[in-house]
């Protein structure tokens, strides 16, 4: 064995060392002591690191070759994984959702999104009109009431942040169905000339 080894991954980045050897048998490589998901390729190691895997500090290498008379030679190595912060992952998919005029939705946003490295998410939308959207970061509950006499659809999109990353939810839609309201009869004062009064106005919802 005449090469000298990669020593160092970066996390989800394909690592791959040529192994160079001389001998004018055949040969086969066997791994020993490998990480999870290190294969051997031809005369190459390859291995994508994961983020466990990039927490966990080195991991240690060593391989065998081995010709057709019984002859053998090894290599033994420790590889340093850089850790990478991920992304946080948004999983699954956000139904539309639909709620009467004037009355509030309520969901949870942290069932659809989770961290790798356990960070604090924060969560944020696109920006929407004819809504009040209120977020408890600590627990996830998100509290939608559309404005008052509002009736539509519209669309929006929930965000996680780790900090440093920003994911985003599918596109979905808020429907707000229209609801007929009883009149609503209010006293009004009027004046005629040198008179005046109170009187019942009567309104439509």
């Amino acid at each position: 064995i005449t090469s000298t080894p990669v020593l160092s991954a970066v996390e989800d980045v394909l690592y791959n060392y040529n192994i160079s050897i001389i001998n004018e048998d055949s040969y086969t490589i066997n791994l020993v002591q490998s990480p999870s998901g290190m294969t051997v390729e031809s005369n190459s190691l390859k291995w994508t690191p994961t983020n466990t895997q990039a927490l966990a500090g080195n991991h240690h290498i060593k391989f065998t070759v081995n010709d057709s008379f019984g002859l053998s030679a090894e290599q033994e190595f420790n590889i340093s994984v850089q850790w990478v912060n991920d992304k946080p992952v948004f999983v699954g998919s956000i139904s539309n959702i639909s709620t009467n005029e004037d009355e509030y939705i309520e969901f949870n946003i942290s069932a659809y999104f989770y961290d790798e490295e356990n960070a604090s998410l924060k969560y944020g939308h696109t920006s929407v009109n004819q809504f009040t959207i209120l977020i408890n970061n600590l627990t996830g509950i998100v509290n939608i009431k559309p404005y008052q006499d509002y009736c539509n659809s519209t669309s929006i999109d929930f965000y996680a942040d780790d900090g440093s990353n920003k994911t985003y939810s599918n596109e979905f839609y808020l429907n707000v169905v229209c609801v007929n309201d009883a009149p609503n009869i209010t006293n009004v004062n009027w004046t005629n000339g040198t008179n005046s009064g109170q009187g019942n106005n009567i309104v439509n919802g």
